[in-house]
């Protein structure tokens, strides 16, 4: 999210209009859809890792239970993918939360200096 630093540093430096706001929150909004089609196809991945699991046998010759299918599929690269994404995700969301505050912000901001 080198972006939204980079952002965060010439709204420091400069006025920045909620136009150029609203701007930066469609970009996000982009991440967020790409990301979204990410998590789709690593809970998929995840799933199907917890199929092979499952078909899996023990030592007696039996299929491993779905809760233990379950918790070895949760340390595999594919549940490590699913948590990236999803924390990706999270962390967008609450960029562009902080985006349209700022957005709403600034525009109360104008309009206030410009009644004055």
């Amino acid at each position: 999210m080198a972006e939204y630093g980079l952002f965060l540093e010439k709204y420091n430096s400069e006025t920045i209009s909620p136009i150029q706001i609203g701007e930066m929150v469609a970009r996000f909004a982009q991440y967020y859809s790409a990301f979204m089609m990410e998590s789709v196809e690593a809970e998929r991945a995840f799933s199907l890792r917890i199929a092979d699991e499952e078909k899996v046998v023990d030592a007696s010759g039996k299929a491993i239970s779905s809760t233990k299918a379950k918790a070895a599929a949760d340390t595999s690269p594919e549940a490590y993918r699913r948590d990236l994404v999803n924390a990706h995700l999270k962390s967008i969301e609450r960029i562009m939360g902080a985006l349209k505050d700022l957005q709403f912000g600034v525009s109360r901001e104008m309009r206030y200096q410009g009644a004055s």
